[in-house]
């Protein structure tokens, strides 16, 4: 038992992280990875794929997966750099009351999505059972007992992320390729390029929306703060990036179009696959899950400090469950989105700071100030940018279209801001008289 305990314990998220817990490259790609591989990829692969033609969907999601590296380099620098999670970064960036908002945001979020990720799994797992199995399990039950497995490798901490990376990744991967060679098999495969789609979207926009897809890019520090150095953490960042994410966009596009339907667990069924499809489901929930929880830990572990950060996982992790079970999340999901749209200017603002002021964030134990006005300033108009060109559906006024994706706009507007803001402070003022 106190092995376990021990195991559980890991570097305070108010303190640079200690040389003895520095990681390489591929525990931050298998743990980005394993956030990759989830069931809203699949989705988005499939449907991508019917928007435009195949040459170009291909091409839109490597280029958007390159944008996506770029927005998780800037912020994943400030996390090795620094050895600091999101959140502190962000009390250092804002002050130690001004980032209490973005704060409250992340851990929601966090929460708010393990919810919906175990509702959709349990709802799912239901279903599959009853066709492959015939047996019709208590969804109450499934979903509590997946919530909780679920929680367990983030209670640990990095090390039950990266131990589960481990092995679910190269699993999920040889699993997912299955169907796919399926189709490469029976000469379905050949044919997809030949598919005419109308053109839906513009390949601008498409690139906009796979890069800017990827909300955990706004929070790498969580897990960058474990790297050596910058090199580990750039190859971490590409492996997934640049290659798993686009792959597997592509890899989930090409069988929906050799299937002729999106839904990727009905085609692995339809391929005779059941068990594997319910054990991709698993594993591709768990090793997005985890993090949900993980991030969510260090979030609300800055407001309790005195509180152990593998303690507060657990309630994460409960929370989360409860609120699967009750099925409040399902009505939640535009305002879990809208919130991306708190802490995507958040890191706009963070990255620019962190550059124009790196003394800051090295000796800031005693001298952080309740209130950094700029920094505030730059997020608030960040903020206002993402909502005005967010959509009516997800609580947004929808006035501008800029990107195409109100995350990009708003991380974009508030970097901007925060450098102006920072020249017009620098700037000689006039001597008259």
């Amino acid at each position: 038992m106190t092995s376990l305990i021990e195991l559980m314990k890991e570097d305070s998220p108010l303190y640079p992280t200690a040389d003895h817990s520095k990681q390489g490259w591929l525990f931050l790609a298998g743990v980005m990875i394993g956030c990759t591989i989830c069931v809203p990829v699949f989705v988005m692969g499939a449907d991508l794929a019917h928007q435009l033609p195949y040459a170009q969907f291909v091409m839109a999601a490597m280029l958007g997966g390159f944008l996506a590296a770029i927005i998780a380099m800037l912020t994943g620098i400030v996390g090795q750099k620094t050895g600091l999670p999101t959140a502190m970064i962000a009390k250092i960036a804002f002050g130690s009351k001004g980032f209490i908002l973005a704060n409250l945001a992340m851990a929601i979020s966090s929460i708010g999505w393990f919810g919906i990720q175990t509702n959709v799994f349990a709802k799912a797992f239901v279903e599959l059972s009853e066709q492959v199995w015939g047996v019709h399990l208590n969804y109450i039950l499934v979903a509590i007992c997946a919530g909780l497995i679920m929680s367990t490798t983030a209670i640990i901490g990095f090390r039950g992320l990266g131990k589960l990376s481990y092995v679910a990744v190269p699993l999920l991967i040889l699993i997912l390729a299955i169907p796919l060679y399926s189709y490469f098999q029976d000469g379905k495969l050949i044919g997809i390029g030949s598919i005419i789609n109308e053109n839906k979207i513009s390949m601008g926009a498409m690139i906009a929306m796979v890069g800017g897809a990827y909300s955990f890019a706004a929070t790498m520090p969580d897990v960058t703060r474990f790297m050596r150095r910058i090199s580990t953490t750039a190859v971490g960042i590409i492996a997934n990036f640049v290659l798993a994410y686009p792959l597997l966009l592509i890899l989930t596009g090409s069988v929906a179009l050799a299937a002729g339907q999106s839904d990727y667990m009905q085609i692995m069924l339809g391929l005779g696959f059941g068990f594997l499809a319910i054990l991709v489901l698993f594993l591709a929930t768990w090793t997005t899950n985890d993090t949900n929880v993980y991030t969510g830990a260090l979030s609300v572990n800055l407001f309790l400090p005195r509180i152990p950060r593998w303690q507060i996982a657990v309630a994460v992790g409960v929370f989360g469950t409860i609120f699967a079970v009750m099925g409040i999340f399902e009505h939640f999901t535009s305002w879990l989105i809208f919130s991306g749209n708190v802490f995507a200017p958040m890191a706009g603002v963070y990255v620019v700071d962190f550059w124009l002021n790196k003394s800051r964030y090295q000796n800031y134990c005693d001298t952080i100030p309740q209130f950094r006005y700029p920094q505030l300033m730059a997020w608030l108009g960040g903020l206002v940018i993402g909502i005005l060109t967010t959509t009516h559906t997800n609580m947004g006024l929808e006035q501008l279209t800029l990107t195409t994706v109100p995350m990009i706009d708003a991380m974009l507007s508030a970097a901007a801001i925060q450098i102006f803001l920072h020249v017009m402070a620098d700037k000689p003022k006039s001597i008259t008289g």
